[in-house]
């Protein structure tokens, strides 16, 4: 029993061993297998690491929001001396090895700091900034400059370069348009005059003045073109620039000027820091039409004129007055007065006629009134005197052909032009003169429309009778 007591106490004691053993193996195994790796991060001038931060700034006249191209980068040898020859060092582009000379190659981007890890106290660096080949760029201060590391172990130097683009001109912009007349055709010496004008500040600029002239042998002659004043302006500075073309008011009458203002804007940019600005983009913002072309920008405007007749009146009507005088030629003692003689003027269109009687004094006149209706047009007229059968008197048989032409002056007046017998004149005036002789047998009228066989039957029938009566009173006679 002493034996197996003793057994089992051994027993107790392998168990304690092989359980303190395996409890030691596992938490090992964890510590090395679970554990995640601690990775060092530069953070340059963090307090207790051993740093030197070297800065790039670029001074540039685009704006505080503008963004420096990614392809933007600046060379520089750091010279740590022959101590550090072949040592490979932490830097905040990773790990690098210093060459033989004791000089590390860097690129360094705008606005970023490059660092350097394990560098003792009282290491004298020397920085030199490569000769960029950015057109623009150049170095502000001196190239190569030279620190001591601290007794706190750190240090920094900075470096600051300056861009100053090269000025645009808008080579790729034209500027033009064309002038439309609405209402009538050009005419000689029809001309028209725009002008082109830039936005400084609150006010404006002229540029150019352009003259579009009637020219019937020249198909363009309407067109008018700004692109060599334009093209010829420089611009220095990123932005937008605003311009406006406008038409003068001139002096046509009852022409409508367009007054119509057209603006577009240029915007120029660099957006990609080559050295020089560019033109970004044309745009019209008011009336103007801004095309995209294969190398450019086309910006075109028309200007719209009207002409307008004016309002004319009606011009007031007019009256022609066609005189007549009445003259008697007495033959013998005895006399006839030269009133109560009439006279027919006959519209030889229309046959509508028109009478007037001769007064006392042997006046008769027509009146012919004409009104706007009537420009243009010829009326012509047949005058004649009437045979009224006075006994003893020899009529006028003449007939006189009046023409009346209406038109309308330069003075918005009516005018009527005048000719009698084919001949012009000035007034309108026939005389008519008729001979009266006492002494004539007055001859009956002419021309008896009365029933003739109605009379034939009325002498017939009386003849008869006076036969009949006449043969019976012979009867009677005779008894």
């Amino acid at each position: 029993m002493r034996t197996g007591k003793i057994l089992r106490r051994i027993a107790m004691l392998l168990s304690l061993v092989m359980l303190i053993t395996s409890t030691i193996g596992t938490t090992y195994c964890y510590i090395v297998t679970k554990t995640d790796p601690i990775t060092n991060v530069f953070v340059p001038g963090a307090t207790g690491v051993s740093t030197l931060a070297i800065s790039k700034t670029v001074e540039h006249p685009l704006g505080d929001d503008y963004a420096i191209p990614d392809n933007i980068r600046f060379d520089f040898n750091v010279e740590l001396g022959a101590y550090y020859a072949g040592a490979k060092l932490n830097t905040s582009a990773g790990e690098m090895t210093v060459d033989a000379s004791g000089t590390l190659s860097v690129t360094i981007k705008p606005g970023a700091t490059f660092g350097i890890e394990g560098l003792e106290e009282g290491t004298v660096v020397k920085v030199t900034e490569k000769m960029t080949s950015l057109d623009g760029f150049a170095v502000k201060g001196d190239a190569t400059k030279t620190v001591t590391v601290g007794a706190n172990g750190t240090a920094s130097i900075s470096f600051v370069n300056t861009y100053t683009p090269d000025a645009v001109k808008p080579s790729n912009v034209t500027v033009g348009g064309v002038k439309v007349l609405e209402g009538r055709r050009w005419q000689v010496g029809d001309s028209f005059s725009f002008v082109l004008e830039q936005k400084a500040g609150e006010n404006w600029t002229k540029l150019g003045e352009q003259t579009v002239t009637y020219d019937a042998e020249n198909d363009d002659f309407s067109k008018f073109d700004f692109s060599d004043v334009f093209r010829a302006l420089t611009f220095d500075k990123v932005g937008t620039y605003t311009f406006r073309m406008s038409e003068i008011v001139g002096t046509l009458e009852n022409v409508d000027y367009d007054k119509t203002v057209n603006h577009f804007t240029v915007k120029v940019t660099d957006v990609d820091m080559d050295g020089k600005l560019e033109i970004n983009t044309a745009s019209g913002t008011e009336n103007a039409a801004v095309t995209k072309t294969n190398d450019g920008y086309a910006v075109s405007v028309t200007f719209n004129n009207t002409f307008v007749p004016p309002v004319v009146p009606d011009p007031d009507p007019i009256t022609v007055q066609i005189g007549i005088d009445k003259i008697i030629s007495n033959v013998g003692e005895a006399t006839h007065g030269k009133g109560g003689f009439q006279f027919v003027l006959k519209n030889v269109a229309t046959s509508e006629s028109l009478g007037a009687t001769s007064d006392d004094n042997g006046k008769a006149a027509f009146s012919l009134t004409y009104t706007k209706a009537d420009i243009g047009k010829t009326y012509t007229f047949k005058l004649s005197e009437t045979n009224q059968g006075f006994a003893g008197m020899t009529y006028d048989t003449d007939v006189h052909e009046i023409t009346v032409t209406v038109s309308l002056s330069e003075n918005n007046e009516l005018v009527a032009a005048l000719t009698m017998d084919g001949k012009s004149v000035d007034a309108l005036n026939a005389t008519f003169e008729n001979t009266y002789d006492a002494g004539t047998p007055v001859t009956p009228p002419t021309g008896d429309n009365s029933n003739l066989t109605l009379w034939f039957i009325l002498m017939i029938v009386s003849s008869s009778s006076f036969v009949a009566l006449v043969v019976y009173d012979r009867k009677r006679s005779r008894i």
